[in-house]
């Protein structure tokens, strides 16, 4: 390239910078990046049979315990979801379905009880919820 391309080159960039800046136009930015999308959430159906489940150290113990009415697609969402990345990555990775429960209530109220059990059992679960261990305290 000769010289005076180049400079041109710059002229245009310098230009449309400053037009841009002028006008406020910023580049588009994805809030996430894509390979983290999170698939969509259905509406949770209480109707339906839901199941316990455990996700576990590679040492045996538990780490995580929940319920779903779909637990495939669920496990999915674990594996992919930032908010569960800090404790899925301790785990093997794999979904183990404790029980079947007719239904949601059913299933939230052993899902409550198992955690309570294990949390006094001594195993360090990642459940905020039910969990006596993680409870955290609120100042008035």
């Amino acid at each position: 390239m000769t010289a005076g391309l180049v400079l041109l080159i710059l002229a245009v960039w310098l230009v449309a910078a400053v037009v841009a800046a002028i006008i406020g136009w910023r580049p588009q930015v994805p809030a996430r990046p894509f390979p983290l999308a999170v698939p969509a959430r259905k509406p949770v159906r209480a109707d339906v049979p839901h199941a316990l489940y455990d996700y576990l150290r590679p040492n045996g113990t538990t780490r995580y315990v929940g319920i779903s009415n779909e637990p495939p697609a669920r496990h999915r969402r674990h594996g992919v979801d930032p908010k569960d990345q800090w404790w899925y990555r301790q785990t093997t990775r794999t979904m183990h379905i404790v029980a079947w429960y007719p239904n949601r209530d059913a299933a939230q109220a052993a899902e409550r009880a198992r955690v309570r059990m294990l949390a006094h059992a001594g195993h360090d679960l990642a459940n905020d919820h039910h969990n006596p261990a993680r409870r955290v305290r609120r100042v008035a």
